[in-house]
């Protein structure tokens, strides 16, 4: 997942997105929600069929990333507010302060990483873990993230080298793509990014691995790319690997 402010924007406006990676049976059962309810703002998001809404944007200029963590605690859940319903709740909010009480009041939440931005330019990173969370902002005006714990407080306890070495490659790749950009990026400049092939197949463009050795890791690729611009209410979705598909707009 990645962030940007106008300072490292070439057109001066926030944008966020991320690559989706799940397992490759989710191809088939994504769909993208457009809701306008009666009250509260209208949401624009991506779902398993049936679901209440995984990543996207809101009316009321939120955008919302997600990426799965591992910690001990995660590996054994012990009931909680399942994170399906802390998505939706973040995709009602009408402004950031909003979105963050939702996530920090959930109680017994798994270990996620949630990335939000606001219309109004501003980004921050949510790190969480049961019964905790940790908080990081932009530097320079770029952030990126991937299945790792980057917060120094929850470091010890990342399980990420055993389930997803390759997370901490992609984020800092991404990274370092953007930064050699500064002041360039644009929606076109991250559809070329989110194509990235270094570290394949476990790359930011991911494909299925089948030498991993863990089962449903070999599994996993990108079943969608996602571009948001909460300023203009509008997303950009590549419905696939964004190396085969070509980017699609849509608007609340």
């Amino acid at each position: 997942s990645f962030a940007f402010d106008g300072n490292a924007a070439k057109g001066g406006q926030v944008i966020a997105g991320q690559n989706f990676d799940f397992m490759a049976d989710w191809q088939d059962i994504l769909v993208l929600l457009k809701i306008k309810p009666d009250r509260g703002p209208g949401i624009l998001a991506l779902a398993p069929a049936g679901g209440l809404g995984l990543v996207g944007l809101n009316s009321a200029g939120i955008t919302l990333n997600l990426n799965l963590l591992r910690n001990q605690s995660s590996l054994n859940p012990q009931g909680g507010v399942p994170t399906h319903i802390i998505l939706r709740k973040v995709l009602t909010s009408q402004n950031l302060s909003e979105a963050i009480r939702k996530i920090a009041t959930a109680e017994k939440r798994s270990a996620k990483n949630y990335l939000l931005t606001s219309a109004q330019g501003d980004i921050i990173n949510l790190e969480t873990t049961a019964d905790d969370l940790d908080v990081s902002y932009a530097e320079k005006g770029i952030l990126t993230h991937a299945n790792y714990f980057k917060s120094e407080r929850f470091r010890s306890t990342d399980l990420a080298g055993k389930f997803w070495p390759d997370a901490y490659i992609r984020s800092q790749r991404l990274l370092q793509l953007m930064s050699v950009l500064h002041g360039r990026l644009s929606v076109e400049v991250m559809q070329e990014l989110l194509q990235d092939h270094n570290n394949y197949p476990n790359s930011i463009c991911r494909h299925p691995d089948p030498e991993n050795p863990i089962a449903a890791a070999r599994m996993i690729k990108t079943l969608v790319s996602l571009i948001s611009c909460p300023q203009e209410r509008r997303i950009y979705l590549a419905q696939g690997n964004p190396c085969e598909y070509e980017y699609e707009e849509y608007t609340l």
